[in-house]
């Protein structure tokens, strides 16, 4: 989850702006570097270092700050989705050997619990050499990719709905609320489910939004009170008829996170929740407000990762892994990646999985001059000029463990004015692209993006 002060500098006094000018100056330069890699416009750049400038050190200047133009946005123009679902690329062959450094994986094996239901690949089969790339020296501005908002109404579309997790179960897409207990009036919560179907005939034309997710009962019995701190359920992952969700829990002192399984009804008449099943998922680092806020179950295993994972917070991340009664079976190493990771996508079937990569503004202690996936592909243009970021990551399971895969980011097509959101929700639709789900900021947002044209 976001830090709840999101709008700490511009309300901030002269007196702590000042002390705020180092975060700037690192942000300047954070800016000064995309400009140089994606070639935007230099009147551009000098509005946003006025504005900027303005910020931190003009407590008393009353003039309104110049926006830059519409043409500094994003060059990528939305269209139809049947114009932009085309295939993923065809997979690269991948060695069948286990990671040297761990325990064999057993193969996958899924209950059916719809025809359609994908079933994940066993990891002895979806293994790759890691992936070597040379940066280029000159790096051309990599294109967006448009987002189509899929409209939603009833108590999923509410901003206090704050979703942070979603993961299909069969035919179904399920939101999990931060919070379940505020989307129901009983004791326990809700989470939220939507049919793929309806999905794909709203992408297709065939039926107009907004879509009304199905209500499903989140018991619980309240053991969530009894953990100190309780900041809410991050993550959501399936396992057949077996459910795991994460929890973290935040104070200035120390944070701290839980992983929590149940089960969940074939009919979709309630998700039901084991207090015996929690087990402490002690974070990597400490970082307020930072825990695991993303499973992906492989094979019989659970992958738990860790939010922050960039090398002057988190030098040496790992993935922890459990099994399905969440006992511990140590850890893989996983690469350092700039910003925030917030969700995954499961594997595909060669072992590659896409996670949300994100930098929200407030959090100005996860800035950095030095973003190496931007020096290796660049950055799309509307990006390079602000600094929020949301961009898709490919990951690929392999014998040195999970590192990089050797596909560029996936750049989304930011709002106007760069409208920061927090994306906490991902998943695969099928060969067609991704969906996405905010928390509260800027609102509920429900989005689908097509994989890019190859």
């Amino acid at each position: 989850m976001q830090s709840e002060h999101i709008h700490e500098i511009l309300e901030a006094p002269c007196k702590k702006r000042l002390i705020m000018l180092p975060q700037a100056a690192a942000l300047l330069q954070q800016i000064i570097r995309r400009h140089h890699r994606a070639g935007i416009s230099a009147r551009y750049l000098l509005w946003g270092l006025l504005a900027l400038s303005l910020l931190c050190a003009g407590c008393t200047t009353q003039a309104s700050i110049p926006v830059a133009p519409p043409a500094a946005a994003a060059t990528v123009t939305a269209t139809s989705v049947q114009a932009v679902v085309p295939s993923q690329p065809p997979a690269e062959s991948t060695p069948t050997w286990l990671p040297s450094s761990t325990p064999a994986m057993e193969a996958a094996q899924f209950p059916t619990l719809t025809p359609s239901q994908a079933v994940l690949p066993s990891p002895e089969n979806t293994l790759a050499e890691t992936p070597t790339a040379t940066a280029a020296l000159t790096v051309a501005a990599p294109l967006e990719q448009p987002l189509i908002e899929i409209p939603l109404a009833g108590p999923a579309a509410n901003e206090s709905a704050e979703i942070s997790g979603m993961e299909w179960y069969g035919d179904y897409l399920i939101l999990l609320p931060q919070y379940p207990r505020r989307m129901s009036g009983e004791n326990d919560g809700a989470l939220f489910a939507l049919p793929k179907q309806q999905i794909l005939d709203f992408l297709d034309g065939k039926i107009s939004g907004p879509l009304e997710p199905q209500v499903v009962p989140f018991v619980t019995g309240g053991f969530e009170k009894n953990i100190k701190n309780f900041d809410g359920f991050e993550a959501i992952a399936f396992q057949g008829n077996q459910v795991f969700c994460t929890i973290e829990a935040k104070s200035d002192d120390e944070m701290m996170g839980y992983i929590v399984s149940g089960q969940i009804a074939p009919d979709l008449s309630r998700v039901f929740l084991n207090p015996a099943t929690l087990t402490r998922n002690k974070p990597q680092v400490q970082s307020f407000n930072r825990s695991d806020e993303t499973l992906v179950v492989v094979g019989k295993r659970l992958f738990s990762l860790f939010e922050v994972n960039g090398k002057q917070i988190n030098p040496q991340p790992v993935i922890h892994q459990f099994d399905f009664s969440l006992e511990p079976l140590g850890t893989l190493s996983f690469p350092n990646i700039e910003y925030r990771i917030t969700d995954a996508t499961s594997l595909d079937e060669n072992g590659r999985f896409w996670a949300i990569n994100a930098f929200f503004p407030s959090d100005l202690e996860l800035l950095t001059a030095d973003d190496p996936l931007a020096n290796q592909y660049g950055v799309s243009q509307s990006q390079a000029l602000l600094p929020t970021v949301e961009r898709l990551v490919e990951f690929q399971l392999s014998h040195n463990g999970i590192v990089l895969s050797d596909r560029p980011p996936i750049y989304l097509q930011l709002l106007p004015f760069g409208n920061p959101r927090n994306w906490e929700g991902l998943a695969r639709l099928d060969q067609r692209g991704f969906l996405l789900a905010t928390d509260k900021f800027p609102t509920t947002i429900l989005a689908f993006v097509p994989y890019p044209e190859q």
